[in-house]
């Protein structure tokens, strides 16, 4: 396959096809189901403290997306200047594609001199928005083939072992102010900050990011990042859309990853077939992505939305009940939507298992701020972002991760599993990281059978949301 196709004729139509604002029509005439593409998977991480990661009140939140969506839209003009794209960003992880037809010397020149101008405006720009809350920012690369899609929810997801070799060495920690690049062999890191290493060409695209900065950084001061506080959200409600500020909720955020995926994805780029295994791992990954969509549009008593795929990761905000506060939910939410959605899959006929994350807040925060999560698009010059910012964001991410989960575990932090109705906390036992609980194999009926024995605990339904009156934006209780 790789060897018939010009693997980035369509790079640029792909990208258009997820634009804002697209019909129905131009997004049926321009999405191909896949293209094959070669070159360099970059990805940066933002370092945020916890303060502003998992933040705790509404002014932290606000701060945390300034800093992303300042690192977002300058990432973006950047790597278009260097003839790239913006693929996803992912809150603090931004992931960018740099075609190249061959990994040399001078190609992996091009990659450091974009890493190393685009770090310098990060630490100029972002760490003065993101003050005290400021950690650092580091970047990793990786050279070669991958099958690049999208998905109904306007994400781009990049399949092959140069786009996860990446954001795994980013999650082993790369030092600040620096770039891993894989070499075929080995990790080689490189001090994007020292300005004695620069050439002519660098300065010279330092300069040019410069003013792209400059101009950002005016653009972005008159941005209005002022929070709309929801009353209420129904099914008709949408994400919010980059023409609107963010808006601030209570819910619960869900992070579902799909277990021992980069393995096969491994096994079918390394396969000597003729690129048979890749085109069936697509057809067999893109039938994923769209039950896991369909099954997180099938909880039906919540309403949902849908953040972009991380990967093999889909990240999703679940509101509480209709008519239910967010106390409420959480005494409930996390087990019923573990058995909804792993049982869902089972009966699929699809062969995937998740580990997924539930977190919704800390009520030993105040009750104005426990689950309380801001929401915001962020706009490019073609794309729309949509990013949440809270505590639970941060938390459901490290459920998903915690040491000694797997397949069909549902991971919640232990300030949520002690807001679990006491009959549900059986289900639920200590992760080998205390701070978290995990349950295997839940099930609606293993849910119900112990609902029913607690009047306290309602039968529980296929699950879905509102939001209830200001108090000064919702109240949570």
């Amino acid at each position: 396959m790789a060897s018939t196709i010009n693997r980035n004729a369509s790079l640029r139509g792909l990208v258009e096809s997820v634009r804002r604002q697209q019909t129905i029509e131009l997004q049926a005439r321009l999405i191909p189901d896949s293209i094959p593409v070669v070159g360099y998977h970059i990805y940066g991480e933002l370092k945020l403290a916890k303060k502003l990661s998992a933040s705790e009140n509404k002014e932290d939140a606000e701060r945390c997306l300034r800093a992303i969506a300042a690192m977002t839209v300058l990432g973006e003009q950047c790597i278009k200047s260097e003839g790239g794209e913006l693929f996803e960003a992912q809150g603090e992880i931004i992931h960018f594609f740099l075609p190249a037809e061959t990994q040399n010397d001078r190609e992996t020149s091009r990659v450091l001199r974009f890493a190393t101008a685009f770090s310098h405006r990060v630490y100029e720009v972002v760490r003065g928005i993101a003050g005290d809350g400021w950690g650092g920012f580091a970047m990793a690369a990786d050279f070669g083939l991958t099958i690049v899609l999208t998905t109904t929810s306007q994400s781009i997801i990049s399949l092959g072992t140069p786009a996860n070799r990446p954001a795994k060495r980013l999650a082993e920690g790369v030092p600040s102010g620096t770039i891993s690049i894989w070499d075929g062999a080995r990790w080689r890191e490189h001090n994007v900050l020292d300005r004695s290493a620069l050439n002519e060409e660098d300065r010279a695209t330092g300069l040019n990011y410069e003013s792209l900065a400059n101009r950002i950084v005016s653009d972005l001061q008159r941005q209005d990042f002022s929070v709309r506080y929801l009353n209420a959200v129904t099914e008709e409600t949408p994400l919010p859309s980059s023409t609107n500020p963010p808006v601030a909720v209570y819910a619960h955020i869900v992070r579902a990853d799909l277990d021992g995926f980069s393995k096969r994805v491994d096994s079918a780029f390394t396969a000597d077939d003729g690129g048979v295994s890749i085109t069936r791992l697509v057809v067999e990954f893109r039938a994923v992505v769209e039950s896991a969509e369909r099954i997180l549009r099938s909880f039906k008593d919540n309403n949902h939305w849908q953040l972009p795929w991380a990967g093999d990761c889909l990240n999703a905000i679940i509101l509480p009940k209709s008519g239910e506060r967010f106390a409420d939910s959480q005494s409930t939410l996390p087990a019923n939507f573990g058995a909804h959605w792993h049982d869902s899959f089972r009966k699929s006929g699809i062969s995937a298992g998740w580990t997924i994350g539930v977190a919704g807040g800390d009520t030993g925060l105040s009750q104005a701020d426990c689950g309380h999560v801001l929401v915001a698009s962020i706009p490019t010059s073609e794309r729309d972002f949509p990013i949440a910012v809270g505590w639970g964001v941060e938390m459901a991410l490290r459920a998903q991760e915690t040491k000694g989960s797997r397949a069909e575990d549902t991971v919640i932090p232990a300030e949520d599993y002690r807001q679990l109705a006491d009959i549900l906390k059986e289900l639920f036992s200590a992760a080998p990281d205390k701070r978290f609980y995990r349950a295997g194999g839940l099930t609606p009926s293993k849910v119900r059978d112990l609902a029913v024995k607690s009047l306290a605990v309602p039968v529980p339904t296929t699950v879905g949301s509102s939001i209830p009156s200001p108090r000064p934006y919702g109240s949570a209780y």
